[in-house]
């Protein structure tokens, strides 16, 4: 599955989240960092609605989804659905 994420220059770093996913967020020292830190979170939020039976969401466009200032990027997080605690790849 790929989901826009968004990135923000903190005072500290990078802050990023992904609108698809209200409360997958993360921050970081660099860019790099952040990102990682995102696609992992990213991993561990699908494996646990699919854990709770939710229907996972349908990621949105990257015109479709409003952002501020900060920088927009792209991150793919891959689960397999038939046994996602097992199969994390980010």
């Amino acid at each position: 599955m790929r989901f826009l994420a968004v990135f923000e220059k903190t005072e500290t770093g990078y802050s990023a989240y992904i609108p698809d996913l209200p409360g997958c967020i993360a921050a970081g020292g660099t860019l790099d960092e952040t990102r990682h830190l995102l696609q992992e979170g990213a991993g561990f939020h699908l494996q646990a609605m699919l854990r709770d039976n939710e229907v996972l969401p349908k990621p949105r466009d990257v015109i479709e989804v409003p952002v501020s200032e900060g920088a927009v990027g792209i991150i793919e997080v891959e689960i397999d659905q038939e046994n996602p605690g097992e199969a994390l790849r980010a």
